[in-house]
């Protein structure tokens, strides 16, 4: 009998050590499980901290763009009416660029044509004193028969060629505005026209310091413009002795 027992005490012995083992297995494999959980929670934890992180807290755009939502939009008729007023500010600051370019432009056109007309008139005043010269020297050889008694046929003929030159001349000048100065004996002297090279002693009749005599004529252009030039001066002596000389005429 006591061996009989024996067998059996060792053999509930042994099934009560497998159920134990048994038992602790499973609270082991659960321990594990527990720690793996636990460090898949921290992982979400961290990676939800590094998402707001990352994102942080609502930037001021976003916060401003909600304030701009807030307001009240403008309507289509107050945006057309706006960029019509910038459109005709614009036209105006334009328009008043264009006429003052357009004001500069004639300034600046008449001033040219001033110019031009100077520098033109300059040029004729300059050519007509050339040509002026040249008569004067045809002047002189037209004369130049008064002081010779007698002259050769040959002579003659140049001395009548020079002459029909002189007036041809003469004709061509008085074309083109370029006359002779009209001087009369007992006109007031004028620097501007008149020369004097000597005086004379004339009857009482003419004033004193006036014309008496005329000695070369002299030239002017243009006589009956705004602004007549005198080519050359009349040479002229005056009368010494007389009355009161008149004052001159105005120019």
């Amino acid at each position: 009998a006591e061996r009989r027992e024996r067998p059996e005490a060792a053999l509930g012995q042994r099934r009560r050590g497998f159920a134990q083992q048994a038992s602790e297995e499973p609270a082991k494999e659960e321990k594990p499980s527990e720690g793996a959980g636990g460090g898949s929670s921290s992982s979400s934890a961290g990676a939800e901290k590094k998402e707001e992180a990352a994102t942080g807290p609502p930037c001021a755009s976003e916060a401003g763009a909600e304030t701009a939502e807030a307001e009240p939009k403008e309507t289509a008729q107050e945006l057309l009416e706006k960029e019509l007023a910038e459109a005709e500010a614009k036209l105006k600051t334009e328009k008043h660029e264009l006429l003052l370019a357009l004001a500069d432009f004639e300034n600046n056109k008449k001033k040219n044509l001033v110019e031009r007309d100077g520098r033109r008139r300059n040029a004729m005043v300059n050519c007509a004193r050339k040509l002026v010269d040249v008569y004067s020297e045809f002047d002189q050889f037209a004369h130049a028969e008064d002081k010779i008694d007698s002259l050769s046929d040959s002579c003659k003929a140049l001395q009548e060629g020079i002459n029909m030159t002189r007036d041809l001349y003469r004709s061509t000048l008085e074309r083109f505005d370029i006359v002779p100065l009209v001087v009369e004996v007992g006109q007031p002297l004028v620097a501007s026209k008149h020369e004097e090279v000597g005086s004379v002693d004339v009857a009482s009749n003419i004033p004193a310091n006036s014309v008496a005599e005329l000695v070369k004529p002299g030239w002017i252009f243009e006589p009956n413009s705004q602004k007549p030039v005198v080519l050359t001066k009349a040479q002229v002596k005056v009368a010494k002795h007389g009355p009161a000389t008149p004052p001159p005429l105005p120019q």
